[in-house]
């Protein structure tokens, strides 16, 4: 209700909105927690608003063809000792040119610490559980953002909806890192596209949320479908994609010569 006021105010005062989004009015906040207190916003939207659809069966992210950094070799998968191997002679070849001590690193922000267990000036060496397993919020991949050009992330494994927190965070982090322009170096045990799996698991906690909410298998139960995630996991495919390119490398090492330009 606030938002359909305060909107409606602006566009009565001659406000001009432009806005893009992943999706169409009708489906902003979609299976959202009481939904219906949003919708008289989207009335107003497309009251006052054109809206124009961008829809192309191109990802341009994935047609880009930059050619692939260190001869492709960034992402590695299966997740085995080969590849475990590879990342490790990645991590002393960037170690080298950074020419810092490798060791444990400790973050404070916000009145907390956040422990990187293995790292070297600006190249973070970091696991899946130790970042989407534990705890961890938008802040943290922030702060991993601004503390850290490069990251090797290990071990990430097959997805599917009985790990949703998981599924969630890693999400995050890849938006985060994607949005920040720091490289990535992945092992994991399947490929991007394949590494998220569409198969439904109830785990015991959703089942007992289920019956907390007396939602059942076939009644409303929008907060358990995984549609927002299976969304939100293409585009996290996408960009993964476009990490991979000399292109992206390119714009990443330029940025942070800029930044380091600026700090001197």
């Amino acid at each position: 209700m606030i938002l359909k006021g305060l909107f409606t105010r602006l566009f009565q005062n001659g406000v001009v909105l432009v806005v893009t989004s992943n999706r169409k009015p009708d489906d902003l906040y979609k299976n959202g927690l009481q939904r219906a207190n949003f919708l008289p916003f989207i009335d107003v939207l497309k009251e006052y608003c054109s809206v124009r659809s961008f829809l192309s069966d191109t990802d341009y992210r994935t047609a880009i063809d930059a050619g692939l950094p260190a001869g492709g070799h960034i992402f590695f998968s299966p997740d085995d000792d080969s590849s475990q191997e590879s990342l490790n002679n990645v991590f002393q070849k960037l170690s080298d040119a950074e020419g810092a001590v490798v060791g444990l690193r400790t973050l404070h922000f916000l009145g907390r610490e956040l422990v990187i267990k293995q790292s070297c000036g600006g190249i973070a060496d970091v696991t899946f559980d130790d970042m989407c397993v534990q705890p961890l919020s938008g802040a943290d991949f922030v702060e991993i953002c601004k503390s850290f050009h490069t990251v090797l992330l290990r071990h990430v494994p097959v997805l599917d909806l009985s790990k949703r927190a998981e599924v969630r965070r890693f999400i995050m982090l890849i938006d985060n890192l994607y949005d920040s322009h720091v490289r990535l170096v992945m092992s994991s045990a399947a490929p991007p596209k394949t590494l998220f799996s569409t198969d439904r698991k109830t785990s015991t906690e959703e089942e007992i949320l289920r019956d907390d909410l007396g939602v059942g298998e076939t009644g409303q139960e929008s907060l358990f479908t995984g549609e927002e995630e299976l969304f939100a996991f293409e585009r996290t495919v996408s960009r993964l994609s476009e990490m991979q390119t000399q292109q992206y490398w390119q714009q990443c090492a330029e940025l942070n010569s800029q930044l380091k330009q600026q700090a001197s």
